[in-house]
């Protein structure tokens, strides 16, 4: 529960928002610990998908320094959860629900 939340507040976050911001982050996490030149696996919400996408090293160095996106390949955003920031023919960049991202920080 977050600082201040109510159980009502807590439930207003639906569950496939939760589900989807935690699988997000848990294959974010698994880039992460990637050398750069590496290929990233696709960070959407979907745990049996293993696409990849090939980042610049600029790209690279932009997704690491905004830990709340989301980098997955075109066709695998989660329309109703998922915000588009940027989209091109080899990835979409995307902002989870932000309710749903902060619940499960505060998880850990």
């Amino acid at each position: 529960m977050l600082l201040g939340e109510t159980p009502f507040e807590r439930s207003t976050v639906n569950y496939q928002a939760r589900e989807t911001a935690r699988n997000h982050r848990l294959k974010a996490g698994r880039n992460d610990r990637k050398a750069a030149g590496a290929d990233l696996i696709c960070e959407c919400g979907d745990l049996r998908c293993n696409a990849t996408i090939k980042l610049t090293a600029i790209e690279l160095s932009d997704r690491r320094d905004r830990p709340t996106r989301y980098w997955v390949k075109p066709g695998h955003v989660s329309i109703t959860i998922d915000r588009i920031i940027e989209e091109n023919e080899r990835y979409a960049i995307v902002e989870g629900d932000g309710r749903a991202v902060l619940a499960v920080a505060s998880e850990r």
